[in-house]
């Protein structure tokens, strides 16, 4: 656990490069949940209105998956999508002795 004094001890410098490594965290994660959408869309090989039917979207969103506009969606939104498409989350936090390097693993199964 982070003390008030280790939080307060912290450089603005030291702050902001973890905003930054969360931020580039978050894209590469939103990124892998996009291209698996698109993986299994492939398999499936639905076209842009058959995406916008099967989850429950508009045709030009189902655009903007297929055309891989990231910006336009959130990691909620893409963990939904893999949830429509038959796929489940778990997370199992792993807090190390080491404070700097805790660990979340994500796992994304079928659902059968």
């Amino acid at each position: 656990m982070v003390s008030s004094a280790e939080v307060i001890n912290e450089t603005p410098d030291i702050i902001k490069e973890r905003q930054e490594f969360a931020k580039e965290t978050q894209q590469k994660y939103r990124q892998d949940l996009l291209n698996a959408a698109n993986r299994i869309i492939d398999d499936k090989n639905w076209r842009q209105d058959e995406i916008a039917i099967h989850l429950g979207m508009t045709q030009p969103r189902a655009s903007n998956l297929r055309n891989n506009k990231i910006e336009k969606f959130s990691v909620q939104g893409l963990q939904e999508i893999l949830t429509i498409l038959g796929y489940q989350f778990t997370f199992d936090f792993k807090p190390s002795k080491s404070r700097a390097a805790h660990r979340i693993e994500v796992k994304v199964c079928f659902n059968k």
